[in-house]
C-alpha cells in the first residue's frame, strides 16, 4: 500500500458525499442523497436513478436524518447506515475488507 491514512481516506469519502462516524452522527455512515458523485457511482449499476438510496434503506437500523446538511460540498437530506451493519452487508455480499494498521 501507499501512505494513505485514515484521514485521507475520510477526506476522499466525505468529497463523494460519504462520511464515517461524522460528529452529527456517530457510528454511522452517512450518504448525502444529493451527491452527483454517488449517483455517478452507481450509473451504470442496478442500483442507477436512485435505487441506491432504496437499498440503503433497507439496512437493519438505516434512517434518514432530520436535518439537511453540507457534505461533500453539497447541501442535501443524508440516509445513516449503522456502521456495524454496513460491514455486515458488505461481508454477506462477498466483499473482503481489511483494516490497514493506521486505522485502528
Amino acid at each position: 500500500m501507499g501512505s494513505e491514512t485514515s484521514a485521507d481516506a475520510a477526506v476522499l469519502l466525505a468529497s463523494n458525499g460519504i462520511a464515517v462516524c461524522p460528529p452529527w452522527a456517530p457510528d454511522m455512515v452517512v450518504f448525502n442523497e444529493n451527491h452527483p458523485a454517488i449517483e455517478r457511482m452507481f450509473a451504470e449499476t442496478r442500483w442507477a436513478d436512485g435505487l441506491w438510496r432504496d437499498s440503503l434503506m433497507s439496512i437493519e437500523g438505516a434512517r434518514r436524518l432530520e436535518k439537511p446538511r453540507r457534505l461533500g460540498g453539497v447541501d442535501g437530506p443524508q440516509i445513516a447506515v449503522p456502521v456495524t451493519q454496513a460491514l455486515e452487508t458488505l461481508r454477506a455480499q462477498g466483499f473482503s475488507l481489511r483494516v490497514p494498521l493506521d486505522a485502528r
